[in-house]
């Protein structure tokens, strides 16, 4: 059986480094299938595209390099909502019980449209 577990939506835009927290596994999850991280923005007044880094680590697993790249088309000046919508990849990371999976993401240029992303993690039990 897959579930997932999300993170809190954790401001992020700049172009250093911004931890989006991290999610601890239950006890009884066996492998990690995928990791995924969306951004969303409140409201915007120009034509912004995104794209950057999103970055995990696991306490007690070696994801090395843990490296992913974010992507995502501009929304218009009217608009408002998904920067891109939950984008996952799919890995096969395992023991998973009890893992702490922490996340960053670092954008390819600041964004004015103070996105916030969030972190979701889908494990087997």
């Amino acid at each position: 059986m897959r579930t997932c577990v999300c993170g809190v939506a954790t401001a992020t835009g700049d172009t250093v480094e911004t931890s989006i927290g991290a999610v601890t596994l239950p006890s009884n999850a066996k492998r990690i299938v995928a990791v995924g991280v969306s951004l969303n923005a409140s409201g915007l007044t120009t034509l912004e595209g995104a794209s950057g880094i999103f970055r995990i680590s696991i306490n007690n697993i070696d994801v090395t390099p843990g490296q992913f790249p974010i992507s995502g088309p501009g929304l218009n000046g009217t608009d408002s909502g998904w920067i891109f919508p939950l984008r996952m990849w799919n890995v096969d990371w395992g023991p998973a019980g009890n893992s702490v999976v922490s996340c960053w993401v670092t954008m390819d240029m600041a964004n004015t449209i103070n996105p916030t992303a969030r972190l979701v993690v889908e494990y087997e039990k």
